[in-house]
């Protein structure tokens, strides 16, 4: 049976970031590197709407990106 090891994690925050020229809510990301591969999902959402809290701008969206290793 195959395993897999996460090795690495990005968190990106999506904010809105004002509107374009239609009108229409424009997004922008910021991205963390270094969240611990063992984090629960539950605290890297916690982390996520604190830092979100700090930027000053809606928090529209939260999404992490994973890095692993698979394994026999």
């Amino acid at each position: 049976m195959a395993s897999k090891t996460i090795v690495k994690q990005t968190l990106t925050l999506n904010v809105e970031d004002g509107v374009n020229s239609l009108g229409a809510a424009k997004m922008k990301g910021h991205n963390y590197s270094g969240v611990r591969p063992e984090a629960e999902p539950a605290a890297v959402l916690a982390a996520a709407e604190a830092l979100g809290g700090l930027i000053g701008h809606e928090l529209m969206g939260v999404v992490v990106t994973e890095k692993a290793e698979l394994a026999e």
